[in-house]
């Protein structure tokens, strides 16, 4: 029914069009290498299949997985490192965190009270490590990132031995760790273990509630469960959907004994299994805490994101494009039948059942709310907590099979361990752009060295000459998008004319659909109200070649124009910073005032009604006022 009614602009077409021959290409050129990979998998799913007949001792399965997940994590430590990058929405979160910190609240402009992240946990954990070690967020944030990647396949790894286990005391002859190797070499795992967002943390969270789970139902282990899974809400407000998964779970671990014991009092009821409900729904008093905490301390509810992208209507258009290019740079594609399959299995261990009541419904919500929304413009950013349980499924699918005495078993667990080994990686969509409005931000904001953090972006160039500015004393006002590394490191305030921290911007009127979270900008008639010193070239407001700066000879591209002439402030500019190039308005108005004689009356009108809005409105200057005055009345007379 939805599909029906999806009507695709010519944009969205081609960005289909590109989708499917650039993955194409991606495949044909890696053919070789998937061929070796599916190989290299067969012949190691005939060796797990003889091993484990033969039930070799448990040193030896112990190490040789664990070496399996070693070998292949220091791969994608490998990759994560070469691929780093810091991306400008991580700066956003810099910001608020260096404001609480500093004792200014989580803000972004001081004063204002504006929730324009969406990862509070995330934001509060870089802000501690900040306050405490004094190390930069940015390197706090990377870093972090990266120790959560670590920790999110070694936790797959826990889950993976977890559903071997055959009863709750007798684990199974081998695991076969492919849903960990899988999560360490993936390049969507990769790609999102160094942004300095959320991605890393929210995938360890739900691993992490995951793994409390499927093990042996106790008061401990559904109180951690709900605390963990909680905690990613917190990171990310779209995963309280794996709460609700978690909850799920117990539902139907004990709702049935619950029901049919429901006349015999409250004592008998909480000790059949009330008290698991509610050691699991502990935590979230904690939530609702922090709802009414926001709610009191910024007005609202909803992030103001959440109305900058306009995430209360449906996109579905993009959002099929979004999880189609997820599911094809992934692979993942691939493996969705065998997630269907993985429904009907019925010769699974009681850890394995509880984690197949978890991990299904919440990847079919997830998936469905994510393509609702529109997705992201960042490549498989709300992505990524899926990997790890669609590769835990499509592990535990495999071992079912392999295990088997059926012919058709055994040749479906080949079949998939050699579609495993072709499709481990994914592929590089990215190579040649962007498609459609979704992006390799990698690429954008490319990490070159460590040290401090410095990023191969013209934002960060420009950041470092405005954070001279603040340093001597200044405080000019900057509309831009993108304010990220532009307010953390200049710590200037900021008007986001896409509106992610700005709430007039966010709740404007949708008047199209385009890029997610860049729907919404700043109108002319705002832009006057706030009345900016300076301000980079958006599509709707660019300034005239007179007003143009360039900060300096690294600042790259970016277009950036005097929004109005402070003739003290740009004075002071130009002595703090050397390379800076503008046109001196004074100078420029001088002679325009000598030469304007011969203009025509009407563009003098336009042109004089231009130096007021952009010079005389704010300096007091009587003198050259007084000349344009005096030229307009003569020229009114002819």
């Amino acid at each position: 029914m939805i599909l029906a009614t999806i009507e695709l602009s010519g944009a969205q077409r081609q960005a289909w069009n590109k989708l499917w021959s650039t993955y194409g290409t991606q495949v044909l050129d890696q053919a070789g290498l998937m061929l070796a990979g599916a190989a290299v998998a067969i012949a190691l799913a005939a060796t797990w299949r003889r091993c484990a007949r033969r039930a070799p001792p448990p040193a030896m399965v112990s190490w040789g997985g664990a070496i399996a997940v070693a070998g292949a994590l220091a791969w994608g430590l490998v990759d994560a490192i070469d691929r780093a990058a810091c991306f400008d929405d991580a700066f956003i979160s810099f910001r608020y965190a260096q404001n609480l910190v500093a004792g200014h609240g989580l803000v972004f402009n001081v004063g204002e009270r504006v929730e324009g992240y969406t990862n509070f946990l995330w934001t509060v954990i870089i802000a501690l490590v900040h306050g405490l070690t004094g190390i930069s967020l940015p390197r706090v944030a990377v870093a972090g990132a990266l120790v959560c990647y670590v920790g999110t396949v070694l936790t797959t790894y826990a889950i993976s031995q977890a559903l071997c286990a055959r009863g709750s005391t007798s684990p199974s002859r081998l695991a076969l760790p492919v849903a960990a190797v899988g999560v360490a070499l993936q390049m969507t795992m990769t790609a999102h273990a160094t942004t300095g967002l959320e991605t890393a943390l929210a995938p360890l969270l739900v691993l992490l509630g995951a793994w409390c789970l499927v093990r042996e139902p106790t008061l401990w282990s559904c109180g951690a469960a709900g605390a963990c899974l909680i905690l990613a809400t917190l990171t990310r407000m779209d995963h309280a959907i794996f709460y609700a998964a978690g909850a799920w779970v117990l539902v139907q671990e004990r709702g049935s004994e619950l029901w049919t014991r429901r006349r015999e009092g409250l004592r008998p009821l909480w000790d059949a299994g009330l008290r698991y409900w509610a050691a699991y729904a502990a935590a979230f008093l904690v939530y609702a805490a922090y709802l009414g905490w926001k709610t009191q301390y910024y007005g609202d509810i909803y992030p103001n994101t959440y109305y900058a992208k306009s995430a209360n209507l449906p996109y579905w258009s993009q959002g099929l494009l979004y999880t189609a290019s997820f599911l094809l740079g992934s692979h993942l594609l691939w493996f969705l039948p065998i997630l269907v399959a993985a429904i009907w299995r019925r010769d699974l261990s009681p850890p394995a059942r509880r984690f197949r009541r978890f991990a299904l419904p919440a990847i079919a919500v997830f998936v469905t709310y994510v393509t609702r929304v529109g997705g992201d413009f960042m490549f498989a950013r709300f992505f990524v907590s899926l990997v790890p349980l669609v590769l835990l499924v499509t592990e535990l699918t495999l071992t079912s099979w392999l295990r088997g005495s059926s012919p058709r078993a055994v040749l479906a667990g080949v079949a998939t361990a050699a579609l495993f080994g072709a499709t481990v990686r994914g592929v590089d969509l990215f190579e040649t752009g962007r498609i459609g409005y979704i992006g390799d931000e990698n690429r954008h904001y490319k990490l070159t060295a460590w040290n401090p953090i410095e990023i191969h972006h013209d934002s960060w160039r420009v950041a470092q000459e405005l954070a001279k500015l603040s340093a001597a004393g200044l405080d000019p006002l900057i509309a831009t998008s993108g304010p990220g590394m532009l307010g953390y490191y200049s710590q200037l305030r900021m008007v986001d004319v896409l509106g992610l921290i700005d709430p007039v911007v966010a709740h404007q009127p949708l008047a199209k659909r385009s890029r997610p979270g860049h729907e919404k900008r700043a109108s002319k008639a705002y832009l006057r109200e706030r009345n900016p010193h300076f301000f980079r070239h958006t599509r709707r407001s660019k300034g005239r070649p007179v007003t143009r700066i360039r900060w300096s000879q690294r600042a790259g591209r970016s277009r950036w124009y005097i929004y109005h002439y402070d003739r003290e402030l740009m004075r002071r500019v130009r002595e703090i910073l050397p390379e800076v190039s503008f046109v001196d308005f004074e100078a420029y108005l001088d002679d325009y005032l000598a030469a304007a004689q011969a203009e025509p009356p009407e563009d003098l009108r336009r042109d004089a009604a231009f130096f007021r809005r952009y010079y005389f409105d704010h300096n007091d200057d009587a003198q050259r006022s007084l000349a344009l005055e005096t030229l307009l009345r003569r020229r009114r007379g002819h």
